[in-house]
C-alpha cells in the first residue's frame, strides 16, 4: 500500500506506512519523542488510516457492480426468484434497462435504445439499473411513475445516505428492505451491500408501505 501519513512534531518529521502502522509505530520515532507524544501520534495515524480505509470502501461501492463483483461488466441480471415474486404481485410489462439475453419482460430497452430516453407511461415497470449510474435511473423512475397508470418497481442498493434517496425516494415511495444479501446473475458471491425494493406509484405512497 502506497498510502502514507506524515506527521511533524516540533522540527521532526515522521512518515508511517499505514498498512503496517500498528506494528511499526514505536520504531518510527526517535528517542527524543516523549511517551505522551508517541501516544498522540499513534492515535492520529490510526484515525487517518481508518478514514482512508472507509474512503476506499465507499469508492469501491460507488464505482459500480463491475468493481464489487470482480467483473468488467455493469450488467447483472436479477435473480429469478426475486423477480418472479414481484412479477406475481405487479405483472410487469416493461424492463427499461437490460440486454436481449437477460431481459425480464418481452417489452424491454437495451443500452443502445437507452431506456432513460424512452417513454414509460402506462407501463408496469421493473428496473434493475446499472449501479455505476443509479442517480439518473432513480430520477427517471420517479418522474415516469407520475404518469397515469404507471407503476415503477426499482431494485437498487439500500443507500439511504445518498442525495437521490432523499430527493426521490424518501416520503415519495414504498420502500421494502431485502433481508440478507442478493446474489446477482452469475456472480460468485452475494452482493457486499444490502438491497431494497422501491415502489413508485402514480397515486403516491401506498398505505401499506408508507415511509415513517
Amino acid at each position: 500500500m502506497k498510502q502514507e501519513v506524515r506527521l511533524i512534531i516540533g522540527k521532526r518529521s515522521y512518515v508511517a506506512k499505514t498498512a503496517s502502522i500498528i506494528r511499526n509505530i514505536t520504531a518510527s520515532f526517535s528517542s527524543g519523542v516523549s511517551v505522551r507524544q508517541r501516544a498522540c501520534v499513534s492515535i492520529t495515524i490510526t484515525k487517518a488510516y481508518g478514514k482512508w480505509i472507509s474512503a476506499q470502501r465507499g469508492k469501491r461501492e460507488m464505482q459500480g457492480e463491475h468493481v464489487l463483483f470482480g467483473n468488467k461488466t455493469d450488467e447483472w441480471s436479477t435473480p429469478d426468484y426475486l423477480f418472479e415474486d414481484l412479477d406475481k404481485e405487479f405483472g410487469f410489462t416493461l424492463d427499461p434497462c437490460s440486454t436481449d439475453e437477460n431481459a425480464k419482460c418481452w417489452n424491454h430497452y437495451t443500452a443502445e435504445q437507452d431506456g432513460l430516453q424512452q417513454d414509460w407511461g402506462g407501463e408496469i415497470v421493473f428496473c434493475n439499473p446499472p449501479y455505476s449510474d443509479i442517480g439518473k435511473w432513480v430520477k427517471k423512475c420517479y418522474y415516469e411513475s407520475l404518469k397515469p397508470g404507471t407503476i415503477v418497481v426499482l431494485l437498487i442498493p439500500a443507500r439511504t445516505d445518498t442525495k437521490w434517496f432523499h430527493e426521490y425516494i424518501y416520503h415519495r415511495s414504498e420502500v421494502r428492505f431485502i433481508s440478507g444479501r442478493v446474489k446477482f446473475g452469475s456472480a460468485k458471491f452475494n452482493a457486499p451491500f444490502p438491497n431494497m425494493i422501491v415502489v413508485f406509484r402514480a397515486g403516491g405512497i401506498a398505505e401499506k408501505g408508507r415511509n415513517k
